[in-house]
């Protein structure tokens, strides 16, 4: 089974947790997310302490494969924070799908 990595950016906060197994048949291993803070996004130091944090937790959990909740649609609704954090999580090297808020809610809705 594969563990499967979501993820939600909010503000400077990665909130991470480890899905296993298939859409059908699967478990939350992670029970609470993981928070993983960027800091101050225009230290250098806190860029390279964020993708290594990543990168570690990807690693150390045996992720196969990221989602990414998409954030908000438009110019400029979220912060620089939240696109460097973004792109920090694409350099893993991870596959990457993103997805949409509503169809995290949908399908949600339907499994209970």
């Amino acid at each position: 089974m594969d563990n499967i990595c979501g993820i939600d950016i909010t503000g400077k906060l990665a909130h991470v947790l480890v899905i296993k197994g298939s859409k059908e048949n699967h478990e939350i291993v992670t029970k609470k997310p993981v928070k993983i803070e960027l800091g101050d996004h225009t230290n250098q130091e806190n860029i390279k302490d964020f993708y290594q944090n990543i990168s570690d937790f990807l690693k150390e959990n045996s992720i196969s494969k990221v989602a990414l909740k998409s954030g908000s649609t438009g110019v400029y609704k979220s912060g620089p924070a939240v696109f460097k954090m973004e792109a920090l999580i694409q350099l893993t090297g991870m596959n990457i799908d993103y997805v949409k808020p509503q169809t995290l809610s949908a399908y949600w809705k339907n499994a209970t």
